[in-house]
């Protein structure tokens, strides 16, 4: 395929992506979301190519890597497929990021540099559950476990995965750590609390971290891996 043109096929995906999106999908028209899935997986050189736009070549930048899940299939982007209307609906885009955590599907558009919010993407641990779309057992479980053991959270922020709000990230970092803070984190108690994590074993992919680029996924894996450290 010339690398001008987007690869929209969902059988390109790898096997574990292709039945994300297609849950993902089932699970938007349930919500009456109208999605189109406007690229999945993407060769090295369209990348390449499509990192040199607005770079080396003219036009709008589109990309911010040459490195992309869509290149290991496990990546698709989409669009609000309304003539029109096709990315300027915000709440087209967070109503589907909804769907995509509940799932264990990460958005682009949590990332906190360089957001992305049409992106979707899977890891390698990715798998079906029969866990259903309003709890989370282990995230429920794992938050009740860290209560009962003193840290002072908020049980209904953190029980499921849309209700996790990452502008609140940082002072639960903090609070998972035994970091003291009065009012607003600073950069030096979050670096001390993400410090502690990592020695602690919860925290194993630091670098996410230390640029909160967190998504709501790695904030469920930091609760449940902390829970289990007792």
């Amino acid at each position: 395929m010339d690398v001008t043109t987007a690869c929209r096929d969902m059988n390109q995906l790898s096997s574990q992506a292709q039945k994300a999106c297609a849950l993902f999908l089932e699970e938007c028209k349930k919500q009456g979301l109208n999605v189109l899935i406007t690229e999945t997986y993407r060769s090295q050189e369209r990348q390449n190519w499509l990192y040199e736009q607005g770079r080396s070549r003219a036009g709008k930048v589109v990309t911010w890597t040459k490195n992309s899940r869509h290149t290991s299939r496990r990546a698709w982007d989409i669009c609000k497929n309304v003539r029109g209307q096709e990315y300027s609906d915000s709440s087209f885009f967070k109503k589907c990021a909804e769907v995509a955590a509940l799932l264990g599907i990460t958005w682009g558009g949590d990332w906190n540099s360089n957001p992305d919010t049409p992106h979707f993407e899977i890891d390698q641990s990715w798998k079906v559950t029969t866990t259903n779309a309003v709890t989370d057992n282990d995230l429920f479980n794992a938050v009740s476990t860290i209560i009962k053991d003193g840290v002072q959270l908020t049980f209904n922020a953190w029980k499921r995965l849309d209700l996790i709000k990452l502008n609140n990230v940082p002072a639960l970092v903090c609070k998972l750590a035994g970091v003291e803070i009065d009012g607003s984190v600073s950069d030096a108690q979050y670096k001390q609390a993400i410090d502690k994590l990592v020695l602690l074993g919860a925290i194993s992919q630091r670098l996410i971290w230390d640029e909160k680029r967190y998504t709501v996924n790695n904030v469920r894996s930091l609760l449940i891996k902390f829970s289990k450290l007792g």
